[in-house]
């Protein structure tokens, strides 16, 4: 479904050099998200989909392997190596509960994904035209990257067919015939951090019904982003951790003198393993306490840390003016005898 094509940045042309960026550009899983092959699907790789294609995959296909350099992002590549940037950015896996959006935190990717906008910041600031394709299973508010993007394409979960999507950006079909993008929202996008529901005043192009093809030519304009909207109520909860981390919370493995020699667990459900690999004093697998595979079993075996750590400032205060309480649930296998010590704080 395309949102935004200022300039005729797409269809892409032929002969056109393509650097392709972004988190989500060769990755099927996040393209099939949760519910394919393991339930949260953050456990697939592109091996688990023998004949599948990513978007590059696509890409490269109709483009030509020659014409397309791939990259994390657009930072400390020539300009001058290639004509479009392809930005494939958007949310990674969830299932069920685990992709829930709490009432006080806002509609914004970027809260969660900080590093799609810092990725579409820097390609933007190339000068060069950005062809942003968003892979996400919702309508979320995405004002700041639609700023970052010349054309912006949103593909929802193509699931295995990366190959369908570089065939509408080229305006190709397999049997030579010329296509065009046809979807069309079913209900707003939203135009607020706050609020899905409210497609009025200065965010009509994207009411309801909205959908671009290549014959319109779109003169977007700067969109407001709401930078000072971070919540959209009092926080009565704040996730840490939910069958994996919570955003921005990391639970990470560590050494008890704090040396810094650390491990994040990561949100593979399914992996067990000791760590350090030498000389392990901790040993980690996935278990279930209240609900399918929401706990962690960790073992002992030297003094350690099992911590979760933001590294970005979280304003706790207005959960601590309300009394609340850090909850967790604890299930001993067995008790021994060293000190287990239980701390809360904040980094400086």
């Amino acid at each position: 479904m395309l949102l935004k094509n200022d300039n005729a940045a797409l269809p892409l042309k032929p002969g056109q050099r393509l650097l392709v960026i972004g988190k989500s550009a060769d990755s099927i899983a996040n393209q099939a998200g949760g519910w394919s092959l393991t339930w949260q699907g953050t456990d697939n790789t592109n091996a688990d989909f023998p004949n599948a294609d990513s978007v590059l995959r696509g890409l490269q296909t109709l483009a030509g392997a020659d014409k397309v350099l791939v990259a994390p992002s657009s930072d400390g590549i020539d300009p001058a190596t290639y004509d479009v940037i392809i930005a494939v950015i958007g949310e990674t896996p969830y299932a069920e509960t685990r992709g829930d959006i709490v009432p006080s935190a806002t509609l914004r990717h970027s809260d969660r994904y900080p590093e799609d906008l810092a990725v579409l910041r820097s390609a933007a600031a190339t000068g060069k035209p950005v062809v942003t394709v968003f892979i996400a299973g919702r309508a979320l508010y995405a004002n700041d990257l639609l700023n970052a993007s010349s054309a912006f394409v949103a593909a929802w979960l193509p699931g295995t067919e990366g190959g369908g999507i570089a065939d509408v950006l080229f305006a190709h079909d397999p049997t030579g015939n010329a296509v065009d993008f046809t979807g069309r929202l079913s209900a707003s996008w939203p135009r607020m951090p706050c609020d899905a529901a409210d497609a009025s005043g200065d965010d009509a192009p994207r009411l309801p019904g909205f959908g671009l093809t290549y014959a319109q030519a779109t003169a977007t304009g700067l969109l407001p982003e709401h930078a000072d909207v971070h919540e959209c109520a009092t926080p009565t909860r704040l996730d840490v951790f939910d069958t994996t981390d919570a955003p921005p919370f990391v639970l990470t493995l560590g050494r008890s003198d704090d040396s810094g020699d650390t491990r994040a667990l990561g949100a593979d459900l399914n992996a067990a393993f000791a760590w350090p690999d030498a000389e392990p004093i901790l040993r980690v697998r996935t278990v279930q306490v209240n609900t399918q595979q929401d706990g962690k079993a960790i073992t002992w075996l030297a003094p350690a840390r099992v911590f979760a750590r933001s590294d970005n400032g979280n304003n706790l205060h207005p959960l601590a003016a309300a009394d609340a309480a850090l909850q967790f649930d604890i299930v001993p296998a067995s008790v021994g005898s060293a000190r287990v010590q239980l701390f809360m704080g904040a980094a400086r």
